[in-house]
């Protein structure tokens, strides 16, 4: 069955076989066909080939975009070669580039090397670190900001900390430092008929994590003082926790010990 169409061009109703023809028949004859496009064509804007001087037409949606500079696609390809000289941003050295990379706001180095030197360090606006002084080997350096602020930056390397940690952290400087009681040797009565003792009185369990535990701690650290009430299990990592912050483990462990039954074990 036909189907009626409207033409764009003289609104006059005319045919169509296939539902098809119907989305793409626009106007009832080659006649209005022609003066259609003779009028979008009077509303295109003259140009002029960048590359061979040819006079064209162009839509100025796409003249709009920055486009529209040639003829055909020959001609854009054969401009897109063509090379012009430059001066790099940073080295002041003169280079060749493309045309298109021109275009697009590129070509301002010569070099990757000297893009990445531009973009990079001090020359970059968001740049925010300072000038500081080791106080090891008196180096010069730059660190962040807000690490500075912190109280950190203060060496160079990790050469240079571990050297100031040898010198000023040692013996009566180190917080840690208890009078050298950790380089003591145990007492006799710390052996391994009492380490399993307590093993058992705490069912092989941390007293902190209560995950499996084997190591045997002393609660106030004195490596003389071996007792029952004064030793309780911990598994490795909770034994490495309590090297620091002592008077806090010392009183958290005590309560803990308190609670445990000292029946059927030997005081030593």
């Amino acid at each position: 069955m036909p189907i009626k169409v409207i033409c764009q061009q003289c609104g006059k109703e005319f045919a169509v076989t296939f539902a098809s023809q119907a989305k793409s028949r626009k106007y009832c004859s080659r006649e209005c066909s022609s003066i259609a496009l003779g009028m979008a064509r009077r509303t295109r804007e003259k140009r002029v080939c960048g590359t061979c001087k040819k006079v064209f037409y162009a839509a100025p949606s796409i003249v709009g975009k920055g486009e529209g500079l040639y003829c055909s696609r020959s001609c854009a390809s054969t401009a897109q070669r063509v090379r012009v000289k430059r001066v790099c941003e940073w080295c002041d050295r003169t280079f060749e580039t493309l045309v298109s990379n021109v275009a697009r706001g590129r070509a301002k180095f010569c070099s990757s090397a000297c893009a990445y030197t531009a973009r990079t360090g001090r020359s970059n606006p968001r740049w925010n670190r300072i000038s500081c002084t080791c106080e090891v080997c008196g180096a010069r350096y730059w660190v962040k900001a807000s690490v500075r602020r912190a109280g950190g930056g203060r060496f160079c390397s990790r050469k240079c900390y571990g050297q100031w940690q040898s010198l000023d952290q040692t013996l009566d400087n180190n917080p840690n430092w208890h009078d050298g009681k950790s380089s003591r040797p145990y007492s006799t009565s710390f052996n391994e008929s009492f380490k399993t003792q307590v093993r058992q009185r705490d069912n092989y369990t941390c007293a902190l994590c209560q995950d499996h535990g084997n190591e045997i701690h002393h609660i106030d650290y004195d490596k003389e003082h071996t007792s029952f009430a004064n030793c309780v299990t911990l598994c490795n990592v909770c034994h490495g926790k309590t090297n620091g912050n002592r008077a806090t483990w010392h009183t958290i462990l005590s309560d803990k010990v308190a609670d445990k039954p000292l029946n059927g074990f030997k005081e030593i």
